[in-house]
């Protein structure tokens, strides 16, 4: 709560956010240029399922949710983001 009340931040419903193609259509609209979706890199492991859940349950032991990288990115510790990054690719490589 600290971060919104220093930013006067609000809850936002998911009626209120309009659809991505609508965003992106007004956002081209006003000159913006923007990358259509595209796949980013393969996972190594992913037809390997006992490594990937090997890495997987290792990662989570370090990591415990997604929900503490958010938070920590929300209130500007970008370092854990970036640790929780690279201990996966570290993790992954050493499967």
């Amino acid at each position: 709560m600290l971060f919104s009340n220093n930013f006067h931040c609000a809850q936002v419903s998911p009626s209120q956010i309009p659809p991505s193609l609508e965003v992106v259509q007004e956002y081209r609209r006003f000159g913006g240029r923007i990358t259509e979706e595209s796949t980013f890199g393969v996972d190594p492991l992913q037809n390997d399922v006992e490594r990937k859940s090997s890495r997987d349950r290792e990662f989570f032991s370090k990591f415990p949710s997604f929900k503490g990288i958010s938070a920590a990115i929300v209130n500007h510790r970008e370092v854990v983001f970036e640790q929780s990054l690279l201990g996966f690719i570290n993790i992954t490589f050493q499967h």
